[in-house]
């Protein structure tokens, strides 16, 4: 199955955010015929959406890959979509022009629950659940119970991890 190819949206952030470059062409995009305020407008969506395309991106292609930055980057978009900032601009500069709007924050969590499940032995894995506990949604409850189950196979890290956000989730 081909890939997509991304658009200049992608490619573009891809690059302001270190994901790397995906080698496409912008000659197509340039030929458009969008009027300023479009380009403007569009310009912004694709700044404000990209980072959390990109840790959802990561987390599907997992292998071999160190993932803390990002999983510290989800965290922290997830803290600013609830409203906290605890340092954030500081610490992690990409989060202040990343889409934190519930649809962007809802395929984050999403990346982040699936990663979770199937990714048991990946070294990141407890970080993840980190990062979605701090969206406190009692939606993830089973998630961490299931965690927690005995023989589960996760690392004692995970299930740590686990323990606070369901009491986070609970509260």
């Amino acid at each position: 199955m081909a890939k997509a190819e991304p658009d200049r949206c992608t490619r573009t952030a891809a690059s302001r955010f270190g994901f790397g470059s995906t080698g496409s062409s912008d000659a197509g995009f340039a030929a458009s015929a969008r009027t300023p305020r479009q380009s403007v407008s569009s310009d912004v969506r694709c700044k404000m959406i990209a980072l959390a395309d990109i840790i959802s991106t990561e987390l599907g292609e997992p292998a071999g890959r160190d993932l803390q930055e990002r999983l510290l980057q989800a965290m922290f978009m997830i803290e600013r979509y609830r409203g906290i900032d605890a340092g954030w601009r500081d610490t992690v500069a990409q989060v202040a022009d990343a889409d934190v709007s519930e649809e962007a924050i809802t395929r984050l969590a999403d990346s982040l629950r699936v990663f979770i499940r199937l990714q048991k032995q990946h070294p990141d894995v407890g970080s993840a659940i980190w990062a979605l506990g701090k969206l406190r949604a009692p939606e993830d409850r089973a998630i961490y119970e299931d965690v927690l189950a005995e023989g589960s196979g996760y690392s004692t890290f995970a299930r740590n991890q686990s323990m606070v956000a369901l009491e986070d989730a609970r509260a």
